[in-house]
């Protein structure tokens, strides 16, 4: 059997125990349509720490009692959305009263975005009893956080810490619609791309020391664990957490790394424990399909611009032209369907921005661990670093102020979207199969 009919098979039949599962999982653990519109009493423990965004507080409780006038009692979980209270904290027994209304968005992880989420309006929250067992991770990461604020003003603190670790302690919608209209918004979210640049760092200077690779790979599954959990397990996180540690095992096996068999294996994975990831999680659609778009369309752009600018000397503007043209020639139809609009900036930007991100990682890195050693002693360290937060926010916001940065396009049809990917891979078949390198031949 043909290598990729059998990772076929595998997908589908992943999807279709997942599903199972998941079909098995909401039948018990949907609130009945019943307290929709009413009020209700939950006292539950919280099963994951808060997610803030904007003016709201995002929360999963398991509920263990609820003093309702009717036997219709809610379910094993429910995640709510409530506006900002006083710190609480996962492990905390609290106490939630309110108007239960449905809501849409789910900001939670890939165990459990598969499930509704409702509002709670006009409510309030006791907390009953403080959990004895402090999440130190995210305590640790509140920490960084505070941290910040401290070193930088308030747009700068709010860049950094998105940048840095996926959260802010607030929400600056100036800023946030700002990278949206430059089509900037994926360096605001950590995901895949930060873990890549992450991790790049940390195996140039691991692979500085005289050790083999047993060592690397140790030293990578041990940071990619730590992110992991610091940031939270969206999609994006741990499909690129995967592939990293694919391509690391397969270095230590004298292996060829191949990027197709390390999507499909991570996809694999995660659509095991959720297939429901497959339609609800966007980070996720949108790191398969970037990835798909570096695999297939990348080196087709690389080949063609190789053939006008051959010298050694524009190899790595070559290299990053094609990166960024070929995700917008894979991804555009698919956001024009997801959000209506187009940003007709975003290949120059991120052309400029993104390559500007990995040094000043390594700048807040190395800031932070300062400042938290040495206090303010390290003062001039802060003005360098924000100076260069300036300068990013000056580029960004010279890219959306451009006329027709963004621009809205009437709802593009689902059968619309379907003919332009079949014609697109139509001619990557083609074009692969005419030049002999046919990526996706296992």
């Amino acid at each position: 059997m043909p290598r990729y009919l059998l990772w076929f098979r595998i997908i589908v039949l992943s999807f279709i125990l997942g599903l199972f599962l998941f079909q098995k999982q909401i039948n018990t653990t949907n609130i009945s349509d019943y307290w929709v519109g009413r009020e209700v009493k939950i006292e539950g423990v919280l099963i994951r720490n808060p997610i803030e965004i904007e003016d709201k507080k995002y929360l999963a409780i398991k509920p263990i009692y609820q003093d309702q006038d009717n036997a219709k009692n809610l379910k094993d979980l429910i995640l709510v959305s409530v506006p900002f209270y006083q710190d609480i904290h996962k492990g905390d027994k609290i106490l939630l009263m309110g108007k239960l209304q449905a809501n849409t968005y789910n900001p939670f992880d890939v165990f459990l975005n598969n499930k509704l989420v409702y509002t709670i309006y006009n409510g309030t929250i006791q907390i009953i009893e403080p959990s004895l067992h402090k999440d130190f991770l995210f305590m640790w990461r509140n920490s960084i956080i505070a941290k910040i604020k401290e070193m930088f003003l308030p747009r700068e603190s709010f860049l950094a810490s998105m940048i840095l670790v996926g959260k802010s302690g607030g929400y600056n919608r100036d800023i946030d619609n700002m990278f949206r209209q430059a089509g900037l918004s994926h360096i605001l979210v950590v995901s895949g791309l930060h873990l890549t640049m992450f991790t790049d760092i940390l195996n140039y200077l691991v692979y500085m020391l005289p050790v083999g690779l047993i060592f690397v790979f140790s030293i990578n599954l041990i940071f990619i664990l730590f992110f992991i959990l610091l940031i939270g397990f969206t999609g994006s996180l741990l499909r690129a957490s995967i592939m990293v540690l694919l391509h690391i095992i397969g270095k230590a096996n004298h292996r060829v790394y191949n990027m197709t068999n390390a999507l499909l294996l991570s996809s694999f994975v995660i659509l095991l424990f959720n297939p429901q990831t497959l339609f609800v999680d966007l980070g996720f659609q949108l790191s398969f399909l970037s990835v798909l778009c570096l695999v297939y369309i990348s080196p087709i752009i690389t080949d063609v611009l190789t053939l006008y600018f051959p010298n050694e000397k524009w190899k790595s503007a070559i290299f990053a032209l094609s990166v960024v043209l070929s995700i917008f020639i894979g991804m555009t139809p698919f956001l024009i369907y997801k959000t209506n609009s187009i940003s007709l900036i975003s290949p120059l930007a991120n052309l400029i921005i993104v390559p500007l991100i990995t040094p000043l990682l390594c700048l807040l890195v190395v800031g932070v661990c300062l400042n938290f050693v040495w206090g303010s002693l390290f003062w001039f360290v802060n003005i360098i670093i924000s100076g260069y937060l300036k300068f990013i926010l000056f580029l960004v916001s010279l890219f959306a102020s451009v006329k027709y940065a963004n621009y809205p396009i009437g709802g593009l049809s689902l059968i619309v979207m379907c003919i332009y990917y079949l014609i697109l891979i139509v001619f990557l078949i083609k074009y692969y199969k005419k030049h002999l390198y046919l990526t996706f031949s296992f």
